[in-house]
């Protein structure tokens, strides 16, 4: 939810890696996790069925694309994924007790859509550079011949921030007592 915040102090600060940061260390999470719940819980058709489509995903990419290091990006990307499949038996066991997380990230991002109605971040538009690649550390972009601005307040853009509102207010409908749903769906929309 502050992910173009995040770009921009990042460059600000020369800490252009610092996005990519939580994103290793779910990487590096990865495989001990799995590793542990194949000891504790033994194969599952799941995970062996997630395993097998990677395994021969990768070898797959590498013979055809004749380059390791796109196989390798097309892991890093799924890392997200992958995570949720091993994190999931936790998330389950402890999902009151994320209400509290969940609604902070929530609030994040429902205030930075809001404020940005008023106020111009300065993240959005912005570009920079990581090597030979120019990357943007939010998007502004614009609805009809009106040009209303679709927000993205705290995120890279507004269809992040969107997902993000949507996603943690089903979870926070689920999670709160009922005389908090209206304000909290009134708020996200």
């Amino acid at each position: 939810v502050l992910g173009g915040a995040i770009r921009y102090y990042g460059v600000q600060f020369h800490l252009a890696f610092l996005p990519y940061l939580p994103h290793l260390v779910l990487a590096l999470a990865v495989a001990p996790m799995f590793f542990a719940y194949l000891l504790s819980e033994g194969v599952t058709p799941t995970y062996l069925t997630v395993f097998v489509l990677f395994g021969v995903g990768a070898v797959f990419g590498t013979l055809n694309l004749n380059n390791p290091n796109q196989m390798v990006f097309g892991l890093w990307v799924l890392v997200v994924f992958l995570y949720g499949i091993v994190a999931l038996p936790a998330i389950i066991h402890g999902w009151r007790r994320l209400t509290p997380y969940a609604f902070c990230l929530w609030a994040i991002a429902v205030a930075g859509v809001l404020i940005n109605f008023f106020h111009q971040w300065p993240w959005i538009g912005l570009e920079y550079q990581v090597g030979a690649t120019s990357l943007e550390a939010s998007r502004l972009w614009q609805i009809g011949a009106f040009h209303i601005a679709r927000l993205p307040g705290f995120s890279r853009v507004s269809f992040a921030a969107a997902l993000q509102i949507l996603i943690l207010c089903i979870f926070l409908s689920g999670t709160l007592r009922r005389k908090w749903w209206i304000p909290v769906w009134v708020l996200s929309g």
